[in-house]
């Protein structure tokens, strides 16, 4: 824990503890300490302690409201909030009744997942843990923690699948079976994509992409449609070669794996804020030989290729020097045009010599290995 985050917590701890002892880090910042994961997603609720003054305390710091509740305020990077239960009054993620409770497991069970329903005593570091929350994190297990509270926000569905791909967990059975009958029609296309965004970063990826196709998703929303032998091949594809990923281009691996199978709309690409560019590059081909790498380097160095993700197109590419830097011919549009080509034509002669260029490249180097 970093200097600035430990002083922000000392001043909370010295400001609550005239009013409570019974304050609490809760959520993602609880699971994520047992999972040893420094997070700055800080969260606490204070308990016993009235509105007005816990309102005043909240002003007094400077600690701004976040949304449309007073029960939560945020001051520097910490979320501050007040116990609370949650009931849905109308259609929509934000379609919610907010109301005050003094009760830790009451409010724990407005939490989505067992994993996310810990506690832990600001003062003592007791943990808290209604539900069952360290077993299922020790068994890898995203598990939901009320199925009344849980149907009430859709968004919750797809919050469970970037858990599993985050962390790679296996969603319990159970709760799998109750993210099938929950309809996301009642979500914005902004909510979607920005989990969507979430989701395609994550570091098992082949969990998102199972989970995804077991509800429905991938066909619903990305209107792609696969068959059984299509989608196993896809999930060993994306498990087998997550390793060779390049972080800068984490979250279009997904969308350009399933499309190198499955064509997928651009405009569905183009809504996700995702550059066409890069997901319209020459698709997957584990079988591609020198010619086609040489290509591809044409454009981009291979390593900036989405397609690039074994160790035999790797290696080759080093050993054809194209892998970090693009392939130089010294052919320009100048000497085509002084040659006597204009308009289209100019484009298509430029295309021809590179090519020659790279067969003639690519005999040299066969007469040079005889």
């Amino acid at each position: 824990m970093n200097k600035c985050k430990q002083k922000t917590l000392a001043y909370l701890k010295k400001l609550f503890f005239p009013y409570s002892k019974r304050v609490y880090f809760v959520g993602g910042y609880v699971r994520d300490k047992f999972l040893g994961i420094d997070s700055d997603d800080i969260d606490i609720e204070v308990y016993d302690i009235d509105i007005e003054t816990f309102t005043f305390l909240m002003q007094n710091i400077g600690a701004s409201g976040v949304g449309k509740s007073f029960f939560v305020y945020k001051y520097k990077n910490v979320d501050i909030s007040l116990p609370r239960t949650e009931t849905k009054t109308s259609y929509g993620h934000d379609g919610f009744e907010v109301a005050y409770i003094n009760n830790e497991q009451i409010a724990s069970k407005r939490r989505d997942f067992t994993i996310n329903s810990l506690m832990q005593n600001i003062y003592s570091d007791e943990i808290l843990d209604f539900y069952g929350g360290v077993e299922d994190l020790n068994n890898k297990c995203i598990k939901i923690v009320d199925k009344k509270s849980f149907i009430e926000d859709s968004l919750r569905v797809l919050r469970g699948i970037r858990f599993a791909a985050r962390f790679g967990f296996r969603i319990e059975r159970h709760s799998l079976e109750l993210f099938k009958t929950i309809s996301l029609d009642d979500l914005s296309h902004e909510r979607v994509s920005n989990e969507l965004e979430m989701i395609f970063k994550t570091q098992y990826l082949e969990y998102a992409f199972y989970y995804l196709y077991k509800i429905g998703f991938l066909k619903t929303y990305l209107k792609v449609s696969l068959t059984n032998k299509e989608f196993f091949k896809i999930y060993k594809i994306i498990k087998k070669s997550r390793q060779y990923f390049q972080k800068e281009y984490y979250e279009y691996y997904f969308l350009y794996i399933i499309n190198s199978f499955k064509e997928i709309d651009f405009e569905i690409i183009k809504s996700l804020r995702y550059k066409k560019t890069i997901l319209s590059q020459k698709k997957l081909d584990f079988n591609i030989d020198d010619r086609g790498l040489y290509i591809i380097s044409l454009d981009i160095p291979i390593y900036q290729w989405l397609g690039a993700i074994n160790q035999d197109i790797i290696v080759k590419a080093k050993e054809l020097g194209i892998y970090k830097e693009k392939l130089k011919t010294d052919i320009n549009s100048y000497d085509v045009i002084k040659d006597g080509f204009t308009k289209d034509g100019i484009k298509k002669e430029i295309k021809r010599r590179e090519l020659k260029f790279i067969d003639d490249k690519i005999k040299d180097n066969d007469i040079s290995m005889e």
